[in-house]
């Protein structure tokens, strides 16, 4: 009697559980219930032995396509998923926006650099000097000069300026940045020249202004995908802080 029981995969209970009563069980519930998902593997094994195989907790059918807005996986309204088209359109608007509030702010404080009555290292000049030679004295090359330092100074005075108006205008305008650079310096050196006597309007000031400019485009250019994600993200966390009430 247990041999026979066996083969056609009675249930310890007494409850026969044959191939033929699994398939009609699994249509039933199809059926009836059609945001459940069976497993045919699992549907199979237990089929194949003959016996009722363990319970699994199959996900429903809006869970499965991550649709169920209380799924873990499922996104949040509004906020697009990382590199989808969408996303790339968010992160950059927001990272202009970013861009555009820096801007003015670094702008206001280029005007003031550039349009102070008396030069804005004049109280540095002495302790720079000192500094400078103090190094050369300690081994420091003789091209280390105060000429050197205001000229590297005068670069990373524009590198904001580059990376600013690559990011404004887009990695494809980015000769804009350049030029951009090259005449804000130009308007700077003349009006120091015509206004500020105090003031020394050289040429080597507009090299240094455009070549700063360039640097800022490069860097631009390859942090660029960088600074989209960051600002994506700081979006993102902020819609979900107002979603949420935190």
């Amino acid at each position: 009697m247990g041999a026979v029981r066996s083969e056609v995969g009675c249930g310890a209970v007494g409850g026969c559980a044959g191939p033929d009563w699994e398939r009609g069980r699994a249509d039933w519930h199809a059926r009836t219930d059609p945001s459940r998902v069976v497993n045919p593997t699992v549907l199979r094994s237990s089929t194949r032995h003959g016996r009722r195989g363990p319970t699994a907790q199959t996900p429903r059918g809006d869970d499965v396509a991550g649709l169920n807005p209380d799924s873990p996986a499922a996104p949040l309204p509004g906020s697009p998923t990382s590199g989808t088209p969408a996303a790339d359109s968010q992160g950059r608007a927001q990272l202009r926006r970013w861009a555009l509030r820096l801007g003015l702010a670094y702008l206001v404080a280029l005007l003031l650099i550039a349009f102070w009555p008396t030069p804005v290292d004049r109280d540095a000049h002495d302790f720079l000097l000192a500094a400078l030679g103090w190094l050369q004295g300690h081994g420091a090359p003789g091209w280390v000069r105060y000429d050197l330092v205001e000229f590297m100074a005068n670069v990373v005075l524009f590198v904001p300026v580059g990376m600013i108006v690559v990011i404004l205008a887009g990695s494809r305008r980015w000769w804009l940045a350049v030029l951009a650079g090259f005449a804000a310096s130009c308007t700077i050196e003349l009006g120091q020249l015509i206004f500020l006597p105090a003031r020394f309007a050289t040429l080597s000031d507009v090299v240094a202004n455009t070549a700063g400019a360039a640097v800022g485009a490069v860097l631009a250019l390859m942090l660029l995908p960088l600074l989209q994600a960051l600002a994506l993200a700081g979006s993102a966390r902020r819609s979900t802080r107002g979603a949420t009430g935190v």
